[in-house]
Formats: C-alpha cells, structure tokens, sequence
C-alpha cells in the first residue's frame, strides 16, 4: 500500500544554497514525456543537499522507500560507501541510509533507487536523496517519482 508519493518530492535541506533545482521537460521513466526535477550542484561548501519526502510512520512495520535517479554529469553517483550521495532518513529513533546503486535501469538513462527499512519508533520520518556539498562544484541529475509503501516490494509508480 502506498504511503506516501509525490512527482518531484520537496527540499528538506539546502545548506548554503548549493544544490539549484528547477522543473525541466524530458523523456521520464516510463518512456513517456514530461517534468522531472533537474538538480545542479553550484557551490562547494560544507554542508548537504536533502530532498525527498516527510511522512508520518509506524513502528514495526516494513516499508520501502523508492525515486528515479538520472545522472547529467555528476561524479561518481554510484560509488562508496559511507556515500557522498546516497539515501538518508532522519527519523524519531535516530537516522540511516545507503548508497544509491545502478539497478532497476528504466528509458533514457533512469534507475529507480530502493530503500528498505523498519523503524522503531511510531512519527515522522523524513527520507530522501542526500549529497554532500563539501566536494567540487559542478555536475548535474534528475530526480522523479518518489514514493514510500509498506512492504519490501516496490510497486508501480502512477503520477
């Protein structure tokens, strides 16, 4: 069941302004055309860029978190672990997150990145796309349909 879905979800954090994001036309993931949110990295600072969902949850029951991620020309998007850019989620019980990974490839470039979790504690839990913005300037992707269900099966995503 889906808890939660949103288009283009919402900045949770912006530090120093580093990260600009605007609406932009383009082939979406489903092959069709339409907005996404295009996302450019503009001023290296300490500090992260946050984006994606807030939500009321329950304690002991499972959800997964899922988005489309499309890379423009950031660096190394997929890459270690603790992540420069990855999945984080600040919660009533304190946060998580992993890193973005290449599976689930959809048209024109586009994976659909999955965050499984259980949380402890019942209330709002925000949860979403996080970079760090203490590294160079520069590069650029696309964020679309974010959505958080219960269950460890994605289902789906219908605007």
């Amino acid at each position: 069941m889906v808890v939660a879905k949103s288009n283009f979800g919402t900045t949770i954090l912006n530090d120093a302004q580093g990260v600009i994001c605007g609406v932009d036309s383009r082939m979406l993931p489903n092959g069709s055309v339409g907005d996404a949110f295009e996302c450019t990295h503009v001023n290296q600072t300490v500090g992260s860029f946050y984006h994606g969902l807030s939500v009321d949850l329950e304690a002991d029951i499972p959800y997964v978190f899922s988005f489309f991620f499309r890379n423009g020309n950031f660096d190394s998007p997929y890459g270690k672990f603790p992540p420069d850019i990855g999945v984080r989620m600040v919660a009533p019980n304190g946060s998580g997150g992993g890193q973005l990974h290449t599976f689930d490839a959809y048209a024109d470039g586009w994976h659909r990145q999955r965050y499984m979790f259980t949380p402890s504690a019942t209330g709002t839990f925000q949860i979403g796309l996080m970079h760090s913005l203490d590294r160079p300037a520069g590069g650029g992707y696309w964020l679309y349909g974010f959505q958080i269900e219960t269950g460890l099966d994605v289902t789906p995503y219908v605007p």
